[in-house]
């Protein structure tokens, strides 16, 4: 195919300019995103992107470029440029870049839908959410409803030196609710942790949003005449929706071992999971029934995938064992970083990149805490 040739042709050019390993990604986005607020609609927008990005490693050093241009003409020039790059950057490497052994693979995968989100008529999405702000409506003292939908299709191909050539297409879709309640001089605001799923428009008709959203809305208003805690110690149980973003940011970020060793600290910070050496197979994390996996497998998540942005399957593993730290999320460069510690000389299938102007690096899978093997009710 025409995308195939591109991304050939650069692989080719990135040799040709002196690079031992490159690989070439091309992406086309579709992004939609509606929102609403009681019986209007506040925003709609509808955009597409498309593009390669290229990385390439010359002397042990990466350079990266990405281009819009999706010529002959234009892929080569971005493949020079990230060769360009790499040479550049030998000037500050600490340590020669050394990638896991990966098989090369050729192959397509689609995330298992029934209907694309994205063929869905506008109308029919306005519609739901109307609806749903309408019916929230209804209840008592509640005056304010927000809803919206963030949809995304992303068809990637990605080819490599090694030999591989897989072409993948992501549907996600992402729902929102809000609902807020006047009363007694007082306001209170609900908003249902509906989570985003890598499914198709099946999962937006299952949430049955018309249906539920005067339940939603009624927790609002039940917060208007809830009393204040007490002052003192208390049991506390943390709901699984509560618990999400408590894993992502305790667990999931500390995990990544670009974090750890000290490479980065973007947005999240740096880890307290290190040094490596020190904390694999002793650090305790929890009780003994804790056990986390990370993986890029499970039906329905935004993680799933079959390989990589670096073209390595999908995986699954413990992240923490019986409560003690077990191992990090890893690429193909970092695995070997850590594999005298962990015995994994292969890497766990963590590269990822949000676009194709964007270089893939580690980013965080899914992280899930696994059930127990009581069965403990929330009573």
């Amino acid at each position: 195919s025409y995308i195939e040739d591109l991304a050939l042709e650069a692989l080719n050019a990135a040799k040709d300019a002196g690079a031992s390993y490159a690989d070439a990604r091309i992406g086309r986005y579709r992004r939609q995103g509606i929102n609403t607020r009681e019986r209007q609609v506040t925003n709609v927008s509808d955009s597409e992107s498309y593009g390669l990005g290229v990385r390439a490693i010359v002397g042990g050093s990466w350079g990266f470029a990405a281009t819009s241009t999706m010529t002959k003409d234009g892929v080569v020039a971005a493949a020079k440029e990230a060769a360009r790059l790499a040479r550049a950057a030998r000037s500050v490497q600490k340590r020669p870049v050394e990638l896991a052994p990966t098989p090369a693979v050729k192959g397509t995968w689609k995330t298992p839908i029934t209907r694309d989100p994205l063929d869905v008529p506008i109308e029919e999405k306005v519609a739901l959410l109307l609806a749903a702000n309408e019916a929230a409506l209804k209840v008592p003292k509640v005056r304010f409803v927000n809803s919206g939908l963030q949809l995304l299709r992303e068809e990637k191909t990605l080819a490599t030196t090694d030999g591989t050539l897989v072409t993948q297409t992501f549907v996600r879709v992402g729902p929102q609710f809000t609902a807020t309640a006047i009363g007694d001089g007082d306001f209170q605001s609900y908003t249902e942790e509906i989570a985003p799923r890598g499914s198709g428009w099946e999962y937006i008709e299952s949430l049955d949003m018309t249906h539920n959203a005067e339940r939603w809305a009624s927790l609002a208003v039940e917060k208007l005449s809830a009393r204040s805690v007490e002052v003192g110690r208390w049991d506390l149980i943390l709901h699984p929706t509560n618990l999400w973003l408590t894993i992502h940011e305790s667990i999931g970020h500390p995990t990544e071992l670009d974090r750890a060793m000290g490479y980065e600290a973007n947005y999240a910070g740096t880890s307290f999971v290190a040094p490596p050496e020190k904390v694999i197979g002793k650090l305790k994390y929890g009780p003994e029934f804790m056990n986390i996996q990370g993986d890029r497998v499970q039906d329905g998540s935004l993680g799933r995938c079959a390989w990589d942005d670096e073209g390595v399957a999908a995986d699954k593993w413990l992240i923490i064992e019986k409560g003690i730290f077990k191992d990090y999320q890893t690429t193909r460069e970092q695995s070997a970083w850590i594999s005298k510690l962990t015995g994994v000389n292969t890497s766990h299938g963590c590269s990822f990149a949000d676009s194709w102007s964007s270089v893939q690096f580690q980013r965080m899978p899914n992280v899930s805490l696994l059930p127990g093997e009581k069965d403990t009710s929330l009573e």
